[in-house]
């Protein structure tokens, strides 16, 4: 569905404010095709800039590059898949996206109550909820299930190639097996020597 990721990416994760137009557009010019986002990295406009300009100086054109991200888990409620897909489209300045992954495999409640947290996105969503325990706010009314038919629509509606995860456990993965219709295409994880 989504062609053939290329081996090497580069990551957005950490790139601070200022920083990622620039490192996206380097890497592109260096040879890099396959870019990797998300919107709780909250840089998909610098991103997007950095992509956009390599493309209208020539270096490439859209279809020469991978473009990933993921959704966020206050998003996982079906209603808010195809929002959350169509707001990181517009930030990053594109048509569609190539690849789109659950980030990780545990729906948060939606909220907007500012006492549930400090971390909001441009559209006032506390990204990270949490109760008046210190714990992290758990949608249990909808399964993994429910939020991948929804990504599936994703598909289906041309606003992105391919579906996958992140962060996943083989027993996820073997759940969303049995009602998927389109399987997912990578469990993305992260791997690295700091890795703990």
């Amino acid at each position: 569905l989504g062609g053939e990721i290329p081996r090497i990416g580069l990551g957005t994760y950490l790139m601070k404010t200022g920083e990622a137009k620039a490192a996206v557009e380097h890497a592109i010019r260096s040879g890099y095709r396959h870019i990797d986002a998300a919107s709780i990295y909250q840089n998909h406009e610098e991103v997007g800039a950095g992509i956009a300009s390599a493309i209208k100086d020539g270096v490439v054109v859209r279809e020469d590059l991978f473009v990933t991200s993921k959704l966020w888990m206050n998003s996982f409620h079906p209603p808010r898949v195809e929002e959350a897909c169509r707001r990181a489209l517009s930030e990053l300045g594109l048509e569609y996206l190539d690849l789109y992954l659950l980030h990780w495999p545990v729906a948060w409640v939606h909220t907007t109550d500012p006492k549930h947290g400090d971390l909001v996105s441009p559209y006032g969503d506390i990204l990270r909820p949490r109760g008046e325990d210190g714990h992290y706010l758990v949608d249990t009314s909808i399964t993994l299930s429910d939020t991948w038919a929804a990504m599936e629509g994703l598909v289906h509606k041309g606003l992105v190639k391919t579906i996958g995860v992140s962060n996943f456990e083989v027993e996820e993965i073997q759940g969303l097996l049995k009602t998927a219709t389109i399987f997912p295409t990578v469990n993305q994880v992260e791997s690295h020597v700091y890795w703990s």
